[in-house]
């Protein structure tokens, strides 16, 4: 295995080549994403907007089919920055596959195991603000939500790898995902964790004024997630390109 002193990441590096990536590729990349963005735009605003009832069954509904977008979008945006244009087609990924169902289970064992975390968070900072005298607050809940959930993130941050490893069909497992992450976990906290944090601020903060507003807000959001996308492809080309090359699959 290579030397982890050797491998490490550079935050600055990994964000600077995240942002200039689309900007000097943008028209080949906005024409690959064009489909499931306009499609993952659309869903949110008949979802949103109360074009369909909101219940059990629709919600149910509207999570499968931004799951599915979603994996197309992210499969679409990995293969393009580390295998070039001509890995799919024009408009980018259009039928799901082996590779779309490996790709979802790996993001399902990556969340699930976020998702653990964040409910043991949310029961421990709820357990110690109301035993602790003078913490029955919402700063210090929030406070401690965000240590109790801040492993999840490290154990989801390092999995993370998987999706740009799955996208462009190299067979993966968990092990390999923390050797090649070794000595880089806390950093890719940053990358794929309080980058995308950062991001979504001004997003989260104007939505619902109008939709008009929700309508720049949503394309601007795809954007920043192809650039948060883009800042984990990054980060496997850089952690892996001194490995030997993987097994591929063929579908």
């Amino acid at each position: 295995m290579d030397d982890p002193i050797k491998n490490k990441l550079n935050i600055l590096s990994v964000i600077k080549h995240a942002i200039s990536i689309p900007i000097l590729r943008w028209k080949t990349l906005s024409m690959a994403l064009l489909p499931s963005g306009i499609a993952m735009l659309a869903l949110d605003l008949i979802y949103e907007y109360g074009f369909v009832p909101h219940n059990t069954v629709t919600g149910i509904i509207y999570f499968l089919i931004s799951g599915i977008l979603l994996v197309i979008f992210a499969i679409t945006c990995h293969r393009n920055i580390l295998l070039g244009t001509g890995s799919t087609t024009k408009y980018g990924v259009l039928k799901w596959n082996y590779r779309e169902w490996r790709y979802a289970g790996w993001a399902f064992i990556a969340y699930f195991y976020l998702y653990v975390f964040a409910v043991l968070g949310m029961f421990l900072a709820g357990s110690l603000t109301a035993l602790v005298p003078g913490c029955n607050n919402s700063y210090y809940f929030m406070a401690l939500l965000g240590i109790t959930v801040l492993p999840g993130i490290y154990v989801f941050a390092r999995l993370s790898i998987l999706f740009p490893a799955t996208a462009i069909e190299h067979v993966t497992t968990w092990n390999w995902a923390w050797d090649v992450t070794e000595g880089n976990g806390w950093r890719l906290v940053i990358i794929v964790g309080f980058f995308p944090a950062i991001l979504s601020l001004v997003p989260m903060f104007l939505s619902g004024i109008n939709i008009v507003l929700d309508i720049v807000l949503l394309i601007a959001s795809l954007m920043l997630l192809a650039i948060e996308i883009i800042a984990l492809s990054v980060s496997f080309d850089e952690l892996t390109k001194d490995h030997e090359p993987y097994i591929t699959t063929t579908g």
